[in-house]
């Protein structure tokens, strides 16, 4: 945005200078009470300097692009202090102004653990000079065995300028207090909410961050335990041995932490706004990043004004998705139903990063299709879009959908269980390994190849692939699974899961799931004893550690004579079925000998297990996913067949079946976001199944109206 040397303007001189007049200014439909679960949401860079008629110019086009929610994005991220801090609660207040003005809903975003200091690699007063007893600690890549300040200068990561300083605040340092502090004027400004970034221990400079004396003590305090060690192989390389038992408290004991000092945020906003929203953005998704940073979108349960912008990232900054794979986009999709299954019964709200409209649109149905509310933009930045035309589109698409697209109900009767627990303490041990035919990484993807040297890529390590994963691979092989053979599914966080939840589904699938707490084994028990299906995959023994890594005597459920490990294969236990197929996931995600026989087992087990909901001749590139709302089946079919490494649009014809059993069918309805408007499909019925011929290019939608 333009700056101008200008103090903010008054409404008087705004009447006479906006390119629209204020009497006339567009405003969005006004605001359900349920805001957050239809939310079109969309970035707005705004500064102090700014000239207000850039404000009112942005928030128009906004209105007309059919945005609902703006996500404002100041230098909150910046060293400051309370002087300049006041202008920004100045600067907050009248722009929540312009946008309720216009019925859209504003939530700000603020950066809770990084702090960044322009030029402060040069300046004499930085966050870090002038306080480097608030800045975490991690493993020093540059005196191996040491621990260093979490600080670095530029060039490290793209948000960070050449020559500024990145500091990463310790969560229990004075910092705390401040933020805490600052957290509660938010509260008072009129914002709707606020958009908490970064809670995280980072690991840019150093892994394993958390190892401040405020962190030693307070651990110990808690378990009664020393901080883990730091071991070294024969070439002088340093890790923390992940096999011992303070390394595994300590790695939940930091989830644990992070999630406490984000309820303390809530806290403290809502004692001085009741009603105040707190979103909080959440890169770690489903895979190892929260193993190494500590944030973990499992752990905040259900919680009033709390819920997750998951920051679902892509394999390049350059491109986003374009050059992706398959597999890459399972993991895509893995990350969006965990993300939904995280936030069970409250907003989901996600980044859905495009570069071009075509991968775009397919990025953000992906999260649409999970009943994922989307903030578009293009990567890597957070206030930019691929086009405003683009954005119009989708958003009037979603806009005039949104009743079946966010409202509706899970119809799925197989959920994945996903496990932080089993994640942490099976990946733990490849991550340290020194085995380069053992080692795995953080597993954001398949695809670790860069396609062009100058491209900007996720990764360059081999060791990051999801493939090499023990956890992670059987898991997202499993995601693949099930959305190659057109099973809807939901993903479900294990540690969240209760009884009532799993009475919804036929079949549990339990990819690796060897650390459980004796609260999720009752709940698995319980389900299977009342006719449920438990699917369990993988090398790992199921059941063989509780929540925090400690192995038990004997696994839960061996221990009730139900199930063995390796025989039987399967087994009764009251009405259902324990099954244990191992090594199938990862297998076929990585295409090994024997691939599809294993595919073709775990499919005759889920089949035979679950009611049939859908069914179809589509290729192996259509990801359906189904819900019901009323008298109405609604059946998402994304296409990923063109994600060869180069996007692009394969148009998919096929038919489609939806169980509907002794329904009468009124009619079926199909739309998408590259239509004109919704129309009615020919179908037959037969023997309780509605079909009909369905075609896609990126995603259709398609109704069937019952009664």
């Amino acid at each position: 945005m333009t700056r101008a040397a200008l103090p903010l303007l008054t409404i008087a001189l705004l009447a006479a200078s906006c390119t629209t007049p204020v009497w006339e200014y567009p405003k969005a439909t006004p605001p359900a009470g349920d805001w957050m679960r239809v939310a079109r949401v969309a970035g707005a860079a705004v500064d102090m300097e700014d000239d207000e008629a850039e404000w009112v110019d942005l928030l128009d086009a906004a209105v007309r692009a059919n945005v609902s929610v703006i996500e404002a994005d100041s230098a909150l991220s910046e060293y400051m202090d309370e002087t300049r801090f006041d202008r920004e609660l100045d600067m907050m207040r009248r722009f929540a102004q312009l946008c309720h003005e216009r019925n859209l809903k504003v939530v700000w975003y603020y950066p809770s653990l990084e702090v960044i200091t322009p030029d402060g690699e040069t300046l004499p007063n930085s966050m870090y000079k002038d306080h480097p007893d608030w800045v975490q600690k991690g493993l020093d890549e540059e005196h191996p065995g040491q621990f260093a300040p979490n600080v670095f200068y530029g060039s490290k990561a793209f948000w960070v300028d050449p020559g500024a300083e990145s500091a990463w605040m310790c969560h229990l340092s004075g910092w705390r207090q401040v933020y805490l502090d600052r957290v509660r004027k938010i509260a008072a400004t009129g914002l709707d909410g606020m958009w908490l970034d970064v809670p995280l221990f980072n690991d840019i400079v150093g892994r394993w961050a958390c190892q401040h004396d405020l962190d030693r003590a307070k651990f110990k305090a808690d378990t009664g335990m020393d901080m883990p060690v730091v071991v070294a192989n024969d070439e002088g390389e340093y890790r923390l041995d992940p096999t011992t038992e303070a390394f595994k408290a300590w790695v939940h004991w930091r989830h644990e932490e992070i999630d406490a000092f984000l309820k303390d945020v809530l806290a403290a906003a809502q004692s001085v706004q009741p009603g105040f929203d707190l979103v909080v953005e959440t890169v770690t998704m489903d895979y190892n990043a929260a193993l190494f940073e500590g944030l973990d979108g499992a752990f905040a349960g259900p919680l009033d004004h709390f819920w997750h912008v998951w920051e679902v990232d892509v394999l390049s900054d350059t491109n986003a998705m374009a050059n992706g794979y398959r597999n890459d986009w399972a993991s895509l999709v893995a990350m969006y139903e965990f993300g939904r299954g995280a936030d069970a019964g409250r907003a989901a709200w996600a980044f859905t990063y495009g570069y071009q409209p075509d991968d775009a649109e397919a990025v953000m149905m992906t999260a649409v299709a999970a009943q994922v509310n989307p903030y578009e933009l293009k990567s890597p930045e957070m206030t930019t879009t691929v086009g405003q035309d683009y954005r119009r589109r989708v958003f009037g698409w979603l806009k005039e959908n949104e009743d079946d697209l966010f409202r509706s109900q899970s119809a799925a009767r197989v959920a994945i269980l996903h496990s932080s627990a089993s994640r942490d303490y099976i990946d733990a041990v490849c991550t340290a390994s020194w085995d380069e035919g053992e080692a795995c990484g953080v597993s954001l993807f398949d695809t670790w190849q860069r396609p062009d040297e100058k491209m900007a890529w996720w990764t360059e390590d081999a060791d990051d692939s999801v493939h090499n994963s023990r956890y992670l691979g059987e898991y997202r092989g499993i995601v693949k699974a099930l959305s190659e053979s057109h099973v809807p599914f939901d993903v479900l966080p294990s540690r969240l899961l209760t009884a009532d939840q799993a009475a919804r589904y036929d079949v549990l699938v339990a990819p690796s799931l060897a650390a459980l707490s004796d609260a999720e084994a009752a709940v698995l028990s319980s389900f299977a004893q009342a006719g449920g299906t438990v699917v369990f995959t993988g090398t790992t023994t199921p059941a063989s550690m509780d929540e925090q890594g400690r192995a038990k005597a004997r696994p839960d459920f061996q221990a009730q004579g139900t199930y063995a490990v390796g025989f039987p294969k399967n087994a009764a236990i009251g009405d259902g079925r324990f099954y244990w197929l191992p090594d199938v996931g990862r297998r076929l995600l990585r295409g090994d000998d024997g691939a599809a026989e294993l595919l073709a087992d775990f499919s005759t087990v889920v089949g035979d297990a679950a009611r049939p909901l859908v069914r179809t001749n589509a290729g192996t590139g259509i990801h359906l996913d189904a819900y019901r709302r009323d008298e109405r089946t609604i059946v998402h079919a994304l296409n990923t067949t063109g994600a060869t490494g180069q996007f692009s649009i394969v148009h998919q014809a096929f038919r489609l079946g939806v169980n509907v059993g002794t329904a009468t069918v009124a009619k079926v309805l199909s739309t998408s976001a590259r239509d004109a408007g919704p129309r009615e499909v020919p179908f037959t019925v037969t023997d309780g199944w509605v079909e009909f011929d369905a075609a896609v290019d990126v995603h259709t939608l398609y109704v069937v109206v019952t009664g």
